[in-house]
Protein backbone atom coordinates (compact mmCIF):
# COMPACT_ATOMS: atom_id res chain seq x y z
CA UNK A 1 0.00 0.00 0.00
CA UNK A 2 1.12 3.34 -0.59
CA UNK A 3 0.22 6.24 1.36
CA UNK A 4 0.77 10.13 1.21
CA UNK A 5 4.01 10.60 3.70
CA UNK A 6 2.92 14.03 5.03
CA UNK A 7 -0.63 13.17 6.21
CA UNK A 8 0.65 9.73 7.51
CA UNK A 9 3.15 11.42 9.68
CA UNK A 10 0.32 13.62 10.92
CA UNK A 11 -1.82 10.91 11.94
CA UNK A 12 0.81 8.90 13.51
CA UNK A 13 1.72 12.07 15.84
CA UNK A 14 -1.77 12.40 16.78
CA UNK A 15 -2.28 8.63 17.87
CA UNK A 16 1.79 9.00 19.42
CA UNK A 17 0.27 11.20 21.91
CA UNK A 18 -1.55 8.20 23.77
CA UNK A 19 1.24 5.51 22.63
CA UNK A 20 4.01 7.25 23.31
CA UNK A 21 3.92 7.93 27.03
CA UNK A 22 6.97 6.28 29.53
CA UNK A 23 4.01 5.21 31.58
CA UNK A 24 2.60 3.39 28.72
CA UNK A 25 4.21 -0.92 28.82
CA UNK A 26 5.80 -1.65 26.28
CA UNK A 27 3.47 -4.16 24.88
CA UNK A 28 1.17 -1.22 23.95
CA UNK A 29 3.67 1.18 22.64
CA UNK A 30 3.03 0.71 18.95
CA UNK A 31 0.88 1.62 16.07
CA UNK A 32 -2.04 -0.88 14.98
CA UNK A 33 -2.66 -0.41 11.56
CA UNK A 34 -5.16 -1.68 9.51
CA UNK A 35 -6.18 -0.65 5.61
CA UNK A 36 -9.81 -1.48 4.37
CA UNK A 37 -11.50 -0.35 1.41
CA UNK A 38 -8.98 2.67 0.41
CA UNK A 39 -8.82 3.77 4.09
CA UNK A 40 -5.58 3.20 6.26
CA UNK A 41 -7.05 2.82 10.11
CA UNK A 42 -4.28 4.14 12.69
CA UNK A 43 -4.76 3.11 15.82
CA UNK A 44 -2.83 3.39 19.13
CA UNK A 45 -4.08 2.57 23.13
CA UNK A 46 -2.47 2.96 26.77
CA UNK A 47 -5.48 0.36 27.64
CA UNK A 48 -7.80 3.28 28.90
CA UNK A 49 -8.32 6.07 26.04
CA UNK A 50 -7.87 4.44 21.99
CA UNK A 51 -7.41 7.19 19.41
CA UNK A 52 -8.34 6.01 16.13
CA UNK A 53 -6.93 8.13 12.92
CA UNK A 54 -7.35 7.27 9.45
CA UNK A 55 -6.00 8.44 6.03
CA UNK A 56 -6.45 7.04 2.43
CA UNK A 57 -4.08 4.82 1.14
CA UNK A 58 -3.47 3.44 -2.57
CA UNK A 59 -3.51 -0.42 -2.74
CA UNK A 60 -0.84 -2.37 -4.50
CA UNK A 61 0.70 -5.67 -4.67
CA UNK A 62 3.58 -5.01 -1.89
CA UNK A 63 1.08 -5.63 0.53
CA UNK A 64 -1.66 -8.30 1.83
CA UNK A 65 -4.10 -5.94 3.47
CA UNK A 66 -3.88 -7.31 7.08
CA UNK A 67 -3.59 -5.58 10.39
CA UNK A 68 0.10 -4.62 10.62
CA UNK A 69 1.60 -3.33 14.40
CA UNK A 70 5.04 -1.37 14.37
CA UNK A 71 6.44 0.25 16.67
CA UNK A 72 6.12 3.86 17.74
CA UNK A 73 9.71 4.93 17.40
CA UNK A 74 11.22 3.60 14.70
CA UNK A 75 7.85 3.94 12.33
CA UNK A 76 8.18 8.00 12.94
CA UNK A 77 12.51 7.91 12.18
CA UNK A 78 11.41 6.48 8.96
CA UNK A 79 8.77 8.91 7.93
CA UNK A 80 10.22 11.96 9.42
CA UNK A 81 12.63 12.07 6.52
CA UNK A 82 9.88 9.96 4.05
CA UNK A 83 9.38 12.67 1.50
CA UNK A 84 6.31 12.65 -0.81
CA UNK A 85 4.82 8.81 -0.09
CA UNK A 86 5.82 5.61 1.57
CA UNK A 87 4.94 2.21 0.09
CA UNK A 88 4.63 -0.74 2.82
CA UNK A 89 5.53 -3.79 1.35
CA UNK A 90 4.50 -6.98 3.88
CA UNK A 91 2.09 -9.84 4.31
CA UNK A 92 0.29 -11.30 7.20
CA UNK A 93 2.80 -14.03 7.73
CA UNK A 94 6.07 -11.76 7.09
CA UNK A 95 7.99 -10.73 10.59
CA UNK A 96 9.60 -7.31 9.20
CA UNK A 97 7.73 -4.51 7.00
CA UNK A 98 9.69 -2.67 4.31
CA UNK A 99 8.64 0.81 3.90
CA UNK A 100 10.54 2.31 0.83
CA UNK A 101 10.54 6.25 0.05
CA UNK A 102 11.64 7.84 -3.12
CA UNK A 103 15.14 7.84 -1.44
CA UNK A 104 15.73 4.85 0.78
CA UNK A 105 14.42 1.67 1.95
CA UNK A 106 14.04 0.37 5.64
CA UNK A 107 12.82 -2.88 7.07
CA UNK A 108 11.15 -2.63 10.06
CA UNK A 109 10.32 -5.80 12.71
CA UNK A 110 6.86 -5.88 13.38
CA UNK A 111 5.46 -5.61 17.28
CA UNK A 112 4.53 -8.05 19.15
CA UNK A 113 1.32 -7.04 20.78
CA UNK A 114 -1.49 -9.57 22.36
CA UNK A 115 -3.75 -6.72 22.80
CA UNK A 116 -5.89 -7.10 19.68
CA UNK A 117 -8.59 -7.15 21.07
CA UNK A 118 -8.33 -3.81 23.23
CA UNK A 119 -8.16 -1.76 20.08
CA UNK A 120 -11.13 -1.40 18.30
CA UNK A 121 -11.51 -0.24 14.53
CA UNK A 122 -15.11 0.44 14.26
CA UNK A 123 -14.57 3.11 16.20
CA UNK A 124 -15.63 5.11 12.90
CA UNK A 125 -18.70 3.09 12.81
CA UNK A 126 -22.41 4.83 12.93
CA UNK A 127 -23.90 3.55 16.35
CA UNK A 128 -27.46 5.08 16.53
CA UNK A 129 -26.10 8.09 19.10
CA UNK A 130 -27.24 10.79 17.52
CA UNK A 131 -26.61 13.46 20.35
CA UNK A 132 -23.57 15.88 19.59
CA UNK A 133 -21.74 18.30 21.01
CA UNK A 134 -18.60 21.09 19.51
CA UNK A 135 -15.74 20.51 20.83
CA UNK A 136 -15.55 24.14 23.03
CA UNK A 137 -19.18 23.11 24.28
CA UNK A 138 -17.88 19.38 25.69
CA UNK A 139 -14.81 20.94 27.18
CA UNK A 140 -17.36 24.08 29.28
CA UNK A 141 -19.40 20.67 30.54
CA UNK A 142 -16.12 18.93 31.58
CA UNK A 143 -14.83 22.53 33.26
CA UNK A 144 -18.04 22.41 35.36
CA UNK A 145 -17.95 19.10 36.38
CA UNK A 146 -14.39 19.07 37.63
CA UNK A 147 -14.80 21.27 40.01
CA UNK A 148 -17.06 18.37 42.19
CA UNK A 149 -14.24 15.84 41.75
CA UNK A 150 -12.55 15.04 45.35
CA UNK A 151 -8.87 14.78 43.79
CA UNK A 152 -8.11 13.72 47.30
CA UNK A 153 -10.57 11.32 47.91
CA UNK A 154 -8.68 7.48 48.41
CA UNK A 155 -11.79 5.90 46.23
CA UNK A 156 -11.08 6.40 43.21
CA UNK A 157 -14.68 6.99 41.97
CA UNK A 158 -14.26 10.22 44.09
CA UNK A 159 -11.70 10.89 40.99
CA UNK A 160 -13.70 9.78 38.10
CA UNK A 161 -16.54 11.27 35.62
CA UNK A 162 -19.19 9.33 34.81
CA UNK A 163 -21.30 9.34 31.46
Amino acid sequence: MKVNAIELLNVLGKVRGVVADNTVVEELRAFHMLPENGILKVAGTDSSMTILEQIPYEATDASDGSKLVLSVDKIMEVIKYAGAEVEFSYAEEDEGVKLKTPTSAVTLRKHFSGIDDVIDFELDKADGFVDELTVNDFKTILASLSSVIDSNAIDASHKTIFF
